[in-house]
């Protein structure tokens, strides 16, 4: 007895309209598509894809998209959460589906590198909606090879957090120092030892130790100034809002592990990370090692 058709998701069911436990599937897998910024027409082929027979426009998709009933209005069952439904809209808005997810992640404002956990080289964000975690991140060392999925909300909700909490730390100030890296070091000895053998090539060594004055220079660190920096901006700047501006202007690497827990190491020396995932106390540690250096750590 019925004169109209019940909207896509749903059935008559004497006399009643419920959910089609298929199609309603249908319905989630395109709001799924959708918060995560896929263009319409691509969502319908993709949806063709995984459904055979089911064949929609991206005219059908966007109204499917905005149908308030499958918030549960009237006679209709819930099939859609509000805050996906919402989170959907909001893609949908202002042009947002002639962008991709990656470029508009906020993420990419982050201007200091990435730090792989097996090999400490620099990773680079990738974007692959056939995920169910779009965003990952990949060591650019091909010996390396280490992948981490990680939710390009999840790591800003980290790096906010971290960023946030370093208002409830003191910075002391020191004074700057010389931090000796592994290949300065080295050189120095291999010239120690050709002085006292007395066996070696005038222009070699004098190349040699041109090497070894530029590279004391570049192990000479502004710590004290580096320190007086970070303190200021903690002090005067709100941090909170900022987070992004003062990583940039204030981190020396971000540092992923395995598990997705996130260290930021600043310019001073200090690494700074969460003690648990949960939780809103940061642990501030120093950098003690004299063989560190920036060129090297990042190739």
């Amino acid at each position: 007895m019925r004169n109209y058709t019940a909207p896509f998701g749903y059935k008559y069911d004497m006399g009643k309209i419920v959910v089609d436990p298929h199609d309603c599937a249908v319905v989630k897998y395109i709001f799924e598509l959708g918060s995560q910024g896929i263009s319409l027409s691509r969502i319908g082929s993709l949806v063709a894809e995984k459904y055979s027979g089911i064949v929609f426009n991206k005219c059908k998709v966007s109204r499917i998209l905005k149908d308030t009933r499958y918030l549960g209005q009237g006679i209709y069952e819930r099939i859609i959460e509000e805050t996906l439904f919402n989170k959907v809209a909001d893609m949908q808005n202002g042009s947002s589906t002639k962008k991709s997810g990656y470029e508009r992640a906020e993420v990419l404002r982050i201007k200091v590198p990435v730090v792989c956990p097996l090999c400490h080289l620099k990773m680079r964000r990738l974007h692959d909606t056939r995920n169910k975690c779009t965003e990952r991140w990949k060591c650019m060392n091909p010996e390396c090879n280490c992948s981490i999925d990680y939710a390009d909300d999840d790591m800003i909700g980290e790096l906010r957090a971290i960023v946030s909490n370093l208002k409830n730390l003191r910075i002391e100030c020191h004074e700057d120092t010389v931090r000796r890296s592994i290949e300065t070091a080295r050189l120095e000895s291999d010239i120690k030892a050709k002085l006292q053998s007395e066996l070696f090539d005038i222009e070699q060594l004098r190349g040699e130790i041109i090497d070894l004055a530029s590279r004391k220079y570049i192990d000479i660190t502004d710590i004290g100034a580096n320190q007086q920096r970070i303190a200021d901006d903690i002090k005067f700047s709100d941090i909170a809002d900022n987070f992004i501006e003062f990583i940039n202007n204030n981190a020396l690497s971000i540092d992923i592990e395995s598990d997705r827990s996130i260290t930021i190491v600043l310019k001073d020396g200090t690494k700074h990370r969460r003690t648990s995932t949960y939780g809103n106390s940061v642990v501030r540690e120093r950098e003690e090692s004299n063989t560190y250096s920036s060129n090297q750590k990042f190739g």
